[in-house]
């Protein structure tokens, strides 16, 4: 199997080039941000970013706020960096499992 790694910035529109790039090839692909949104609504590591990020991240009904989260990663780097460290064990893990079960 080949594999086809899309990097870039965050709204660079990696995933948008990935999907064209599937279809044009009849290939699968894995969209590594919608893995990340997954892990993010873990409960280990909900709980966790509530410790490190405070429980402000939350709605009123205790989900996950992408926006006040996304406020705060955006634009203080070094929490992005917290929220990548946090996430990336899961998203590859994650990642590996797909691309077993694709070569089934």
């Amino acid at each position: 199997m080949k594999v086809i790694g899309i990097t870039g910035k965050s709204g660079s529109g990696k995933t948008t080039f990935a999907s064209l790039l599937a279809k044009e090839l009849k290939c699968k692909h894995i969209d590594i941000d919608k893995i990340g949104h997954e892990a993010i609504f873990r409960p280990e590591i909900l709980d966790t970013l509530c410790e490190k990020f405070g429980t402000e991240i939350l709605d009123e009904n205790g989900k996950l706020d992408r926006k006040k989260m996304g406020d705060i990663v955006f634009t203080q780097r070094h929490k992005m960096k917290e929220l990548s460290d946090l996430t990336w064990e899961f998203m590859q893990q994650h990642k590996t499992q797909t691309m077993e079960k694709m070569l089934r």
